[in-house]
């Protein structure tokens, strides 16, 4: 039986990106990451996505926010925040 998974904000993005809807999607995004050499654009619920080359958008994986900074990351707390967290031991 097939599960049904929510689409994702990104999702949606890829599925109707040209260059007016490039930019009305950068406005949306809450954050931008250079990872790779790339631009990844982060949604609020997470999702992202990055153009790997004129008009090949792709899926840039879950994003979450550090929650003692806020800052994007892919790992929880950010490599800053746990640093901080270290030093106080």
């Amino acid at each position: 039986m097939a599960t049904n998974k929510a689409v994702s904000i990104a999702d949606k993005w890829r599925e109707q990106l040209d260059n007016d809807a490039e930019r009305r999607m950068q406005n949306e995004a809450v954050d931008e990451q250079a990872v790779g050499g790339n631009i990844v654009y982060i949604f609020a619920d997470g999702s992202s996505i990055y153009e790997k080359e004129q008009g090949d958008w792709r899926d840039g994986g879950d994003w979450m926010q550090c929650p003692q900074c806020d800052d994007w990351n892919s790992r929880g707390l950010c490599a800053y925040c746990t640093e901080d967290e270290t030093e106080a031991v």
